[in-house]
C-alpha cells in the first residue's frame, strides 16, 4: 500500500487492512483501484476531473464523501451540488440515512458528506466495523449520486460554459466520446485542458477506415507544379519550403472537385501552397475558385 500522506504507524496500520476491503467493494467500478491519502485522515480515490468519493477517518468521527472539487470550476460545482441538494430528499432516501450538504460560497469546493460517529480510528476494537463501514458506505454513496451525476450531465451539457470531465477513479460519469464536434468548439480553454489530459492516451485506439481515393495522373500532377514554377497559384507566394530534392513544395489541386465530377485533366488543375490548399477545401470560397479558374491551362 501506498502510504504517502499518512504520519501516524496507527493509520497506516488501519488503511492497510481497511483498503483491501474498500477497493473489494469497488471492484466492479474500479474505484479506489488508484488512491491517495490528502492527509494524516482520509484516502481518496483517483482525482480525474476533479469530482471525488472519498473515506475519512478522524479522531472523533469518521465519514465517507462526495467532493465536488473540479479546479478552477466554482460555478460547475455549484451547477452539480445546487442539482444534487434539488433532491435531496429523495437521494437521502435512496441512500437509507441523512446526509450533510455543505455548499462552499468562497471557494470552489462544495461537499456532500455521510458521518459515523459510532466507529472511531482511536479505538481499534472499532477497526472491523470501521472498515466495513468505509466499504459498504462510500459503494453506496458511489451508487446513489452516480446516475443523478451523470442525469445532471445530460440535462446540463448545453448549458455550461465550464464542463470538464467528471469521473471517478478512471470511472467516466461522463464519456469524452459523447461530446459533439459543436460541444468541443464551444467548451472554454479550462475545460479543454482537463477533457485531453483524460483523453491521452500512450496506446491511442486503432481503427480501420476503408475510403475510395481517386487515381491521380502522374503527368498532369507534374506538369501542374512545372507551370506553377515554384509559386502558389493563389497567394502568388513562393513554396514555403523545398523538398529533400531540392524541388518547391507546392500541392496539385482540382479546381473542380474530382469527387463533384470534376475533371482530372489540365484545364481543371492548379499547384497550390499547403496552406491555400487547406483553405481550399475547407472553405472554397467563390473569389478564389474564380481566381484558380484565371491561372489554369487554356486550350
Amino acid at each position: 500500500m501506498n502510504t504517502r500522506g499518512l504520519k501516524t504507524p496507527e493509520r497506516i496500520e488501519y488503511w492497510s487492512k481497511a483498503l483491501p476491503l474498500i477497493q473489494e467493494a469497488h471492484k466492479d467500478t474500479g474505484y479506489f483501484q488508484n488512491y491517495w491519502f490528502s492527509d494524516d485522515v482520509g484516502m481518496r480515490g483517483d482525482r480525474v476531473g476533479g469530482f471525488i468519493f472519498s473515506c475519512s477517518a478522524n479522531r472523533d468521527r469518521s465519514r465517507v464523501e462526495l467532493c465536488l472539487s473540479a479546479p478552477r470550476s466554482a460555478d460547475l460545482n455549484h451547477s452539480a451540488f445546487d442539482y444534487l441538494y434539488e433532491r435531496k430528499e429523495e437521494i437521502e432516501k435512496e441512500f437509507g440515512d441523512s446526509l450533510h450538504w455543505w455548499r462552499e460560497i468562497k471557494s470552489n469546493s462544495s461537499f456532500i458528506t455521510h458521518w459515523n460517529l459510532r466507529h472511531l480510528i482511536t479505538n481499534r476494537e472499532d477497526w472491523p466495523k470501521l472498515a466495513e463501514y468505509h466499504a459498504s458506505m462510500s459503494r453506496r454513496l458511489y451508487e446513489v449520486m452516480t446516475p443523478y451525476l451523470r442525469r445532471w450531465n445530460k440535462e446540463n451539457r448545453l448549458g455550461l460554459e465550464n464542463f470538464p470531465v467528471i469521473s471517478a477513479a478512471g470511472v467516466n460519469i461522463l464519456d469524452p466520446d459523447t461530446f459533439t464536434d459543436e460541444e468541443i468548439h464551444n467548451l472554454t480553454l479550462p475545460s479543454l485542458e482537463m477533457l485531453a489530459a483524460r483523453c491521452s492516451s500512450k496506446n491511442p485506439v486503432k481503427e480501420t477506415i476503408t475510403r475510395q481515393e481517386y487515381k491521380r495522373n502522374r503527368i498532369i500532377t507534374e506538369y501542374a507544379k512545372r507551370r506553377a514554377n515554384g509559386i502558389c497559384q493563389l497567394c502568388r507566394k513562393p513554396a514555403p519550403f523545398k523538398t529533400l530534392e531540392g524541388e518547391p513544395y507546392l500541392e496539385v489541386h482540382h479546381v473542380e472537385w474530382l469527387m463533384n465530377g470534376g475533371a482530372d485533366s489540365l484545364e481543371n488543375i492548379v499547384a497550390l501552397c499547403p496552406n491555400c490548399h487547406r483553405k481550399m477545401h475547407s472553405l472554397n470560397l467563390s473569389e478564389d475558385v474564380r481566381k484558380l479558374k484565371e491561372c489554369t491551362f487554356k486550350k
